[in-house]
């Protein structure tokens, strides 16, 4: 934890449970950060191997058109709270943020955000099990 608290703005929060609730905010976008890594280096090895962007792209966007905007629902949302925190906290008025939180909590339910996240990622896998894997013997033999 105290290893996440050099993530930008984390330091000058002074009360722990707000830092640590900025924290976890924060944590979904670097998931979303490690995807676009892995993406770019899927797509620099398949044009590596492959020579050849059009049919790197074929292979990479059947599966990467859901779980791509998938990954960024989901980190959007936690981002938005993240970034209510640190509103509340740069105005200093930290004592109702809990309760802003649960308003925002309210209105965003995470039960239905995550069933539509994993419902999106299965049909991602899905798609990248079966379809692209066909797809590619097609395309590449």
């Amino acid at each position: 934890m105290k290893l996440l608290c050099y993530l930008p703005g984390c330091r000058a929060i002074e009360k722990e449970n707000i830092r640590r609730l900025y924290v976890w905010l924060m944590i979904p976008l670097l998931g979303i950060v490690l995807l676009g890594l892995e993406s770019g280096l899927m797509m620099t090895v398949g044009i590596n191997s492959v020579t050849d962007l059009f049919l790197s792209l074929l292979t990479f966007l059947p599966h990467g058109i859901i779980e791509i905007p998938a990954f960024t629902l989901a980190g959007a949302v936690t981002y938005s709270g993240h970034l209510l925190v640190k509103r509340e906290v740069v105005q200093g008025d930290d004592g109702e943020l809990f309760s802003h939180l649960r308003v925002y909590r309210q209105n965003v339910n995470p039960a239905v955000l995550a069933a539509v996240v994993a419902a999106a990622l299965f049909l991602a896998a899905m798609i990248e099990a079966h379809f692209t894997t066909r797809l590619a013997q097609y395309l590449f033999h």
